[in-house]
């Protein structure tokens, strides 16, 4: 495996986004971008056809990151997903997530031990759809599947902790976060919020390479 390839999805939002979060992929080692854009589907419908998508592409044997339009990463994140983490997708591994949330770091981790850590057993989701680092064996299998919360007001998230847990699957969460959340409003459900809560509080920083803390607990 020479090549990660990274798929973004993106829809309508009053602040322009998807620019600098291409021009921060290229700039941490993503040389294979691809670009969906979800003509406004909905939450969940979109994040599917992102998924449909990236296999039709992509294909079943190669881990894939599945990101939103509105993040940056640390340098050198590519070879360090490659060389430490593509490893730890193991067969009962669905996807390892690089992003944390200040508010989800200090309900979870209130002790900011680096490193991998299951999360399968969390009552919280997966920390927002914002990057995935996807098992293809998995993706390839939820991508098409009809088995999943009826509730519409369940987030991607959401829906996907509950299909990985029903399938027995774990779901893994980096520390430090390896990208920050830069957008302010929230063009899915096309309104604007609070950002703070969104912010990667242990994200070193665009210019940043990440440290080896890639043991899982």
């Amino acid at each position: 495996m020479t090549n990660i390839p990274a798929m973004i999805l993106t829809a309508d939002r009053q602040e322009e986004t998807l620019c600098r979060t291409i021009r921060s992929l290229k700039r941490s080692g993503f040389t294979r971008i691809t670009v969906y854009c979800d003509n406004n589907t909905g939450v969940w419908p979109g994040y599917q056809a992102l998924m449909r998508e990236a296999i039709s592409i992509y294909g079943d044997k190669q881990p894939i990151l599945l990101c939103e339009d509105d993040i940056v990463l640390c340098q050198g994140v590519h070879d360090y997903i490659r060389d430490h983490l593509c490893h730890e997708l193991k067969q009962d591994v669905a996807l390892i997530t690089l992003y944390m949330s200040q508010m989800d770091r200090v309900i979870c981790f209130p002790q900011n031990e680096p490193g991998l850590h299951d999360m399968s057993h969390e009552a919280r989701g997966m920390c927002g759809a914002l990057a995935w680092l996807w098992n293809p064996s998995v993706l390839s299998k939820i991508a098409y599947t009809d088995d999943l919360a009826r509730n519409e007001l369940l987030g991607t998230d959401y829906r996907i902790r509950d299909w990985i847990r029903k399938h027995q699957y774990r779901y893994l969460q980096h520390l430090p976060s390896l990208v920050q959340h830069t957008g302010h409003g929230n063009s899915t459900y096309n309104c604007h919020e609070s950002r703070s809560w969104r912010e990667a509080d242990t994200f070193p920083g665009e210019d940043a390479f990440p440290l080896i803390h890639a043991n899982a607990n």
